[in-house]
C-alpha cells in the first residue's frame, strides 16, 4: 500500500482505524501520511496500520518512508496494543512519528505488556518525538529480540527500546534525549557490532545479515523496495500549521527553515533542496532560516 492519506482529528486512526481479535498479515505501507492531531482534542491511538489493536496479531508487516502525526498512543506500526496483541517479524525504517504528548513509539506507541508482546522487530533511520514519554520500540514493556539503528528519539523519558525488554539493542549513532549512544534504555553497541553476525547471534535467528550489509535485515520479512536511506540526513517530521517548519539534521548540523505559507498538503522532507522545491511549488518563495 503506497500514497495513503489520512486526516483525521479523532481517535483510533490507520490503515485499520480499530481491530478486535483480527489476524494481519504480509502489509507494507510506503510513502504514507496519517494525521490525526488538533491542540487540546486529546486524539488517542493512531498508527499507519492500526489504530487500536485489541487481541490483534500482525505478522511480517512494515513501514517505510512514511510520517504520522497525533497525540497520545502514536506508532508506525500500531498506535496501541492490547488484549492479548501481538506484533511479531515487523520493521519500521526511513519514517518519523511524532508530534506526539506521551507514548509515541517506533513500533508501536503503547504496549500493554500484562497482555501483549512485541517480538523481533527492528526500527532503522527513524525520528521520534514526543513530550514526554518517547520510544524506539515502545512505550510499555513486552518486548524481546529488537533493535533501533541510527535513529533520534527525543522528548521527556525518551527510552532506546522500552522500559524493559529481553535482547533490545541500539546502535552508537543514535540519540536517545538528546545524547549520542549513551543514554536510553536498551543495551547500546558499536557499529561493528551490527555489521558483525554477532548481532544475529544476540537477536535470534529471525534475523540474518546479508553480506556486505551494515545492520541485520528479517529472515522471512527483507526490505525489497524500501528506497535507500541517505546517511547524510536524517529524515525529519512535517509541521502542518500556518507554516511549514522543518528541522534538517545534516552531518551533525541543525537547521531551521520556514516557509510563510498556508498549507494543505502533507511532506516528508530529508534535504533543503526538497523544502525549497516547496517553496517553489506553492509560490511561498524563498526559505526563512530560523536562528
Amino acid at each position: 500500500i503506497s500514497n495513503m492519506n489520512i486526516n483525521a482529528d479523532t481517535d483510533k486512526q490507520g490503515l485499520f482505524g480499530y481491530t478486535y481479535n483480527a489476524n494481519i498479515e504480509n502489509v507494507t505501507v510506503t510513502n504514507s501520511f496519517v494525521y490525526s492531531y488538533e491542540a487540546g482534542s486529546g486524539t488517542s491511538n493512531t498508527g499507519v496500520i492500526v489504530g487500536l489493536a485489541r487481541g490483534t496479531s500482525i505478522t511480517n508487516s512494515s513501514v517505510s518512508n512514511s510520517a504520522i502525526k497525533g497525540q497520545s498512543n502514536v506508532g508506525l506500526i500500531a498506535g496501541g496494543t492490547t488484549n492479548s496483541s501481538s506484533i511479531e517479524n515487523s520493521y519500521v525504517v526511513n519514517s518519523t512519528v511524532g508530534v506526539g504528548s506521551v507514548s509515541v513509539g517506533g513500533i508501536a506507541g503503547y504496549n500493554d505488556a500484562s497482555t501483549s508482546t512485541i517480538e523481533n522487530v527492528y526500527a532503522a533511520n527513524i525520528s521520534v518525538t514526543a513530550g514526554n514519554g518517547a520510544a524506539g520500540i515502545t512505550c510499555g514493556n513486552g518486548v524481546t529480540n529488537a533493535y533501533v539503528y541510527n535513529s533520534v528519539i527525543g522528548g521527556g523519558n525518551s527510552v532506546a527500546i522500552s522500559s524493559s525488554y529481553t535482547n533490545g539493542y541500539y546502535d552508537e549513532a543514535t540519540t536517545v534525549g538528546g545524547i549520542n549512544g549513551t543514554a536510553g534504555v536498551g543495551d547500546c553497541r558499536s557499529a561493528a557490532w551490527f555489521a558483525s553476525q554477532n548481532s544475529v547471534n544476540a537477536l535470534g535467528n529471525e534475523f540474518e545479515l546479508q553480506s556486505g550489509a551494515a545492520r541485520p535485515t528479517l529472515v522471512h520479512n527483507s526490505e525489497t523496495g524500501v528506497t535507500p536511506y541517505s546517511p547524510t540526513t536524517k529524515q525529519v517530521s512535517y509541521k502542518e500549521e500556518d507554516n511549514i517548519t522543518a528541522t534538517l539534521e545534516m552531518l551533525g548540523a541543525t537547521e531551521i527553515y520556514t516557509i510563510n505559507y498556508h498549507d494543505t498538503k502533507y511532506y516528508l522532507i530529508e534535504n533543503k533542496a526538497q523544502l525549497q522545491a516547496i517553496a517553489t511549488e506553492t509560490s511561498a518563495g524563498s526559505l526563512s532560516k530560523n536562528y
